[in-house]
């Protein structure tokens, strides 16, 4: 009898009423049905939402940030076995269609986590957001020694064992960089396959501004300094 691999994927989300029904579709359409969303204390009507279609989510009482959503959802998969484990942000940018690939290299047993790359696609990645991420991968890589070339990307993969590895201290976007200099530290694999992304008006008001990226590298910087 043939056995697929069980995929597990997370979706935190934090007041994406909007999107949250589209993307379990797409989720479902794509072959996957074990999946979490992670509601960060959302208060546009996402959880009425989530309660209202049965999709499977856990719940923080307040906004607590999207690491802190992830390290949620990462402990829940350890009560689990699942092959691999993805992460995908909540809000439409991200292709259900990738999941495969970007999980493949740990299903080969060929990495212990994977980064999707949105630079490989042809996608119109907005040029500040190209900017503001090629600083993340510098920072990244002065602090872990790893250079990847997509280190903000809320699409990765990882495996049991970094699952178990990595715990995510950092709420804020620091955490995408912390997560790869955890992984850096301990030996853990790392690789990256190119993603497809959709931005529209709504993303692009969210994520990373100048001020916020300062704040996220001090943070970065004291948190090495500090370990």
């Amino acid at each position: 009898m043939t056995t697929h691999p069980s995929i597990l994927v997370l979706v935190p989300v934090y007041n994406e009423a909007a999107h949250i029904l589209a993307v379990a579709k797409a989720l479902k359409e794509a072959g996957f049905r074990d999946m979490l969303f992670i509601n960060d204390g959302s208060t546009d009507g996402t959880r009425a939402l989530l309660e209202e279609h049965e999709i499977p989510a856990l719940h923080h009482m307040i906004n607590r940030g999207q690491g802190a959503a992830i390290q949620t959802g990462f402990d829940y998969a350890k009560t689990g076995k699942w092959d691999a484990v993805v992460t995908m942000d909540g809000d439409e940018q991200c292709d259900a269609g990738d999941i495969s690939a970007l999980a493949q290299p740990i299903l080969d047993e060929r990495a212990d986590m994977v980064v999707g790359n949105r630079f490989r696609h042809q996608n119109h990645v907005p040029f500040r957001r190209r900017v503001y991420n090629f600083m993340g991968s510098v920072i990244t890589w002065l602090l872990s020694g790893k250079f990847l070339l997509d280190t903000q990307s809320g699409m990765r993969a990882y495996s049991m064992k970094a699952v178990h590895t990595i715990e995510i201290e950092a709420n804020g976007y620091e955490f995408c960089s912390d997560i790869i200099r955890q992984a850096g530290y301990a030996k853990l694999r790392i690789a990256e396959v190119p993603i497809r992304v959709y931005y529209t008006q709504a993303s692009m008001r969210k994520g990373q501004s100048f001020a916020t990226g300062l704040n996220t590298v001090t943070k970065l910087i004291l948190r090495s300094i500090m370990r």
